[in-house]
This record gives C-alpha cells, structure tokens and sequence, in this order.
C-alpha cells in the first residue's frame, strides 16, 4: 500500500529520530504524535517521502538503520535526519520516492494561516455583534493566547455592559 515515511525530531529528546509510516499526510501523523500527554514538545517533520510500498520501505529502512535504533520495539534512531534521508535513498524501496513536502519556512508559514483565518474571521463576527463595531482577529494557530485574550475581551464587555445596565 503507497503511503509515506517519514522523520521526525524532537527537541526534548536531542540527538534521536522517529521514523515511521502513515497512509495519511505526514503533517496529521506528526499532529497525533505530538498530541500525546507523554510528549513535552511537538515532533518536527524532518523530511518525508511517498512510497510505493510504505509496509516494505519502513521494514528495509529500520533494517538499514538497525544498528543505530534504540529498542526493537520502539521507532527511534540515534542518528541525525540527513544520515537516516541518506540511508532511506540508498535503498530501492526507496527508487523513485518523492518529497511530501518542502521544509520551506514561508510554505509552513502559508499552510498554518490558513487554518488560522477560519478562527479570527468567527471571533471578528463575534465581537461586532457584541461590541458594535469591528475588531479583526489575525491568528496563528500557535498563539492560543490571542484567541483567550478576544474571548476575555468580548466576556469583559459583556459583563460590564451587564452591570452598567443594573445600575442604570
């Protein structure tokens, strides 16, 4: 079955890789991963490829890479990601694989806005309801804060608008 390898790093763990399979895009793969409460950061996708073969690739891969793994149970690799992307093109399960995506920072950056515009584009509809005016949220997805702090804000006006009215 195709799907893609990839290779992950973590922060907290220096010096290790994971490098595993996911029919799915390697981004949802990381996401579930890193969503763990056993994970203090989240994975970054070092490089991935799509294969034709993803049960066969991985299995050749980690035999590549035997000496170098951690645990037989277990996906990490005591190597870097440009020693595990060096082994992963030398095999033939490997012939013809293509990146899953570029590491470009602006590509990164383009994707995550535009998840992000579907969050500030409600909380904008939200306060110009409330406050009569408009407010225009423009949110990364890693700045929660920004999304609690319109939440507190609208809540904020809400219960002063409250409590003006009782006194009136």
């Amino acid at each position: 079955m195709s799907g893609y390898i990839y290779c992950l790093t973590n922060s907290t763990i220096p010096g290790l890789v994971k490098i595993g399979k996911t029919s799915r895009q390697p981004e949802l793969r990381a996401a579930k991963i890193s969503g763990s409460t056993g994970v203090p950061t989240p994975f970054k996708i070092e490089w991935s490829r799509k294969v034709r073969d993803m049960d066969k690739a991985e299995a050749d891969l980690h035999a590549a890479l035997t000496e170098k793994r951690l645990s037989k149970r277990r996906e990490f690799f005591r190597c870097t990601p440009t020693q595990a992307l060096t082994a992963a093109k030398s095999l033939k399960s490997f012939a013809g694989a293509k990146s899953a995506r570029p590491n470009s920072p602006a590509l990164q950056n383009k994707r995550r806005r535009r998840y992000d515009r579907g969050l500030g584009f409600a909380l904008s509809i939200v306060t110009t309801g409330i406050l009569g005016s408009s407010v225009v949220f423009d949110l990364e997805p890693s700045t929660i804060a920004t999304a609690i702090a319109a939440t507190v804000l609208i809540l904020t006006v809400i219960f002063q608008g409250a409590e003006l009215k009782r006194k009136a």
